[in-house]
């Protein structure tokens, strides 16, 4: 091999000794709390009435190896607006209400606790009847969204689950 002369520059590297580099995991699973398999889709309601309601139950586990933050807030996907704020919605956790309120303001923080599941009891109900609200649906998903220290923050490890939701009313 022949080279002509050259402007390039030289560097030297220097290599430390004893650099170890490990490799972690960060997951979240939504699960059935009878049994722990997944659990795609938490409500299925057909002919919702004011005054009516329905309980689900969710287990979110930590299935890797960090504890994380979490965050969970509701998103409507489809259906008619004011069916959909019109959806109240009541979360136990740890025999406590940590939230009631409309499903479209759900916005909550938690942190895993230190056996790597959270369980959930989430009650959905009507209390409004106003006759527009007859024959309607709404879709929404509860996404949770792990975080280590900002749910806002990009980058990093990070992981996220969304379970879909469906409501119709009925004809009262």
């Amino acid at each position: 091999m022949f080279s002509e002369v050259t402007s390039a520059d030289l560097s030297v590297q220097v290599i430390a000794q004893d650099n170890k580099i490990s490799a972690t995991t960060l997951q979240i699973s939504a699960l059935k709390t009878s049994n722990e398999t997944n659990l795609p889709v938490l409500f299925q309601i057909n002919g919702l009435i004011p005054g009516g309601f329905d309980v689900s139950s969710i287990r979110l586990k930590k299935d890797g190896e960090l504890d994380f933050n979490y965050q969970l807030k509701s998103v409507k996907v489809n259906g008619d607006d004011n069916f959909c704020h019109s959806l109240n919605i009541k979360i136990m956790q740890d025999n406590k209400f940590i939230y009631q309120g409309k499903i479209g303001d759900l916005d909550n923080n938690k942190t895993i606790n230190g056996l790597g599941k959270d369980d959930w009891i989430f009650f959905v109900s009507l209390d409004d009847n106003n006759d527009q609200l007859k024959n309607q649906n709404c879709e929404f998903t509860f996404d949770f969204k792990t975080y280590r220290n900002s749910p806002d923050e990009i980058g990093g490890f990070s992981d996220e689950v969304r379970v879909t939701n469906y409501v119709s009313s009925g004809n009262w």
